[in-house]
């Protein structure tokens, strides 16, 4: 995948340019307000699905984006979780915002990380 001068990841596809970068974040967990409850975790920032239909598309207006939902794709870096136990017993929804299996997961892999982070609790998935 090319880098420009600003080390901004870009893919190029035939109807639009996903733009994809690396962000730091203080935790990647949020306490969800949910109907479920327990907590969100969305390891990245938009999709690069472009799905007509995704709820999720009023999330851009948060994100400082100019850029159309569906062309962008913030990569989320976090600390390691130091306490996983935690989170024993809570309820735990992945992508509640985001598709946290979406092609570019095979790369930076951070749904693969929260998993791994939470090795030896046992939250409800």
């Amino acid at each position: 995948m090319p880098i420009n001068a600003t080390g901004t990841f870009y893919k190029t596809h035939t109807m639009n340019t996903e733009i994809i970068k690396e962000i730091d974040v203080h935790s990647v967990m949020t306490k969800s307000s949910l109907p479920v409850g327990g907590y969100s975790v969305n390891p990245y920032v938009g999709c690069p699905h472009s799905c007509k239909y995704c709820y999720a598309s009023f999330m851009k207006r948060f994100t400082g984006h100019t850029e159309p939902w569906g062309a962008f794709l913030d990569v989320k870096n976090w600390k390691p979780i130091t306490n996983p136990h935690k989170y024993d017993n809570e309820r735990i929804v992945i992508g509640s915002v985001t598709d946290g299996y979406n092609p570019y997961e095979e790369k930076f892999c951070r749904t693969r990380r929260f998993s791994k982070n939470c090795v030896g609790a046992t939250p409800r998935l």
